[in-house]
């Protein structure tokens, strides 16, 4: 293996078409791209945040994250962001019927409320699911985000835990996400 394959990992048990690994590779990729280059043009540390969440807005067991903070205040700071999903979905419905692996990338924005490490987040997401025929958005799904985090400000540790309330073609259901990253 070498160090170009490590990134790819998530990958490796999955059993992806090569049109899926492709495109979950690319949107990889691009997100590291927003990485790198918000952390290289940044004055200020500690304003990109990367993290694992186990279930959450990702809707699979585990998304990569990535968000940028914004301060808008003393006290409060919001928190856009993107991630990347692989999970099995089934979908019954309309004029289709699937039950193959699916890549979703979970999009939200969250406000920090708290001086200190120790926030409140609340936030609200949509997960798009990227299929063959395209970007989407799954069943009309739409999440909002209760919560807390801690975002360490000496070595850039971040934790949260949340509720995730949401609501899908007019069907409320709760749901809720453990995330672990870093900040740089």
């Amino acid at each position: 293996m070498t160090k170009t394959e490590l990134p790819f990992l998530i990958f490796k048990n999955m059993n992806l078409k090569a049109g899926e690994k492709n495109l979950a590779r690319v949107t990889l990729t691009f997100i590291l791209y927003l990485i790198v280059s918000h952390s290289v043009a940044q004055n200020s540390p500690r304003k990109n945040t990367l993290f694992y969440e186990l279930y959450g807005t990702g809707l699979g067991f585990v998304s990569l994250n990535y968000e940028r903070v914004f301060q808008l205040s003393e006290k409060v700071l919001i928190s856009p962001g993107v991630g990347l999903s692989l999970t099995k979905m089934v979908h019954v419905g309309g004029t289709e019927t699937w039950n193959d692996n699916q890549i979703f990338l979970p999009f939200q924005v969250n406000f920090l409320f708290g001086k200190n490490s120790h926030k409140v987040e609340l936030g609200y997401g949509m997960p798009f699911a990227l299929r063959e025929k395209g970007l989407g958005l799954v069943s009309h799904i739409y999440m909002m985000r209760i919560g807390y985090r801690y975002q360490s400000k000496k070595n850039g540790l971040m934790l949260k835990a949340s509720l995730n309330p949401g609501i899908s073609v007019f069907i409320p259901f709760l749901w809720g996400g453990v995330g672990i990253g870093f900040s740089f």
